[in-house]
């Protein structure tokens, strides 16, 4: 293998091992930039009061909460949520010792739904005072809330990360509302730490340049995109090209496969831009990066054409 120059990227990608997951459908959300309202933003019914996309994950949470509560104690439900968000710098952004701080913050009633131990007969029959399945839900918004707060992070950021995440499970895979939720991604944007770079539109620019008549990004357009963003990374091992450093480890491969899920798994030769977008949200996610450092350095090539 040849000697690899690291090159210092804008956001730095860092190592995990693991594989692409398996090929999903597009989602047809309109993807807008806000902290608040984004393209799922729908009226109640009956009603004229706006329900915003926060506002959506908070409920698609709790639905997925009192769905994991037949299994888990609400300690551990805490805890399986929030080791899979991440700062921009690839850290964990809710560890360990921050969910006891949080959770040392709730009234002593509150705190009594997240002591720890294993489920017996239901997850609540071993609480002191009894608990409702239900009751736990908003305890983990109001959780989750604090544990943004203290972490310096959006709770759409937060929530959009979690979603994401456990999006193929029945509760939110089963539901439309939820599934479009748990596929928005808003809240990739909310990470930037630029506020007037919007890491989406970023990524829209790129995939412009290298879409095809068809309005598609055909795999060797991929690959050469890919190659372009990582170019610091390459490097070949008996003709096999790597991505290899200290910052990432993966094979051209593992790409052939995302775009191949991505692309030919829902019965189209090539990318849209929205299926381009959750290609590289599944990257990031196989390097442990939050997405929006990987927006960035793919739509970082809508700046050097």
């Amino acid at each position: 293998m040849q000697k690899v120059v690291r090159r210092t990227l804008e956001v730095p990608l860092v190592r995990r091992r693991t594989y692409p997951e398996a090929s999903e459908k597009n989602s047809s959300a309109k993807l807008r930039r806000s902290r608040s309202v984004s393209g799922l933003t729908t009226r109640a019914t009956g009603s004229k009061k706006e329900v915003t996309n926060e506002d959506s994950q908070a409920q698609a949470i709790k639905a997925l909460v009192v769905k994991m509560s037949s299994k888990k104690s609400p300690e551990d439900i805490i805890h399986a949520l929030c080791r899979h968000v991440l700062k921009l710098d690839g850290t964990r952004a809710l560890p360990d010792l921050l969910q006891q701080l949080a959770c040392a913050a709730l009234s002593s009633a509150d705190a009594a739904a997240f002591t720890a131990g294993p489920p017996q007969r239901g997850a609540w029959a071993a609480q002191e005072p009894k608990q409702e399945p239900k009751a736990v839900g908003p305890l983990a918004i109001k959780v989750l809330r604090d544990l943004a707060r203290r972490a310096g992070l959006s709770f759409a950021d937060v929530a959009g990360q979690i979603l994401w995440h456990f999006r193929k499970t029945d509760v939110l895979s089963n539901d439309i509302i939820m599934h479009m939720t748990a596929k928005d991604l808003t809240w990739v944007d909310l990470a930037a730490t630029d506020m007037d770079v919007k890491p989406s539109a970023l990524v829209e620019k790129a995939f412009q340049q290298h879409a095809n008549e068809f309005g598609r990004v055909d795999e060797r357009s991929f690959l050469k995109m890919m190659d372009r963003s990582l170019r610091s990374y390459i490097a070949k091992d008996d003709g096999v090209t790597q991505f290899i450093g200290s910052t990432a480890s993966f094979r051209r491969t593992d790409l052939d496969q995302l775009f191949f899920d991505q692309a030919h798994g829902n019965g189209n030769s090539g990318l849209t831009c929205n299926g381009l977008k959750s290609v590289l949200v599944k990257l990031a996610h196989n390097m442990s990066v939050h997405p929006a450092s990987v927006f960035v350095t793919v739509g970082g090539l809508g700046q050097i054409e």
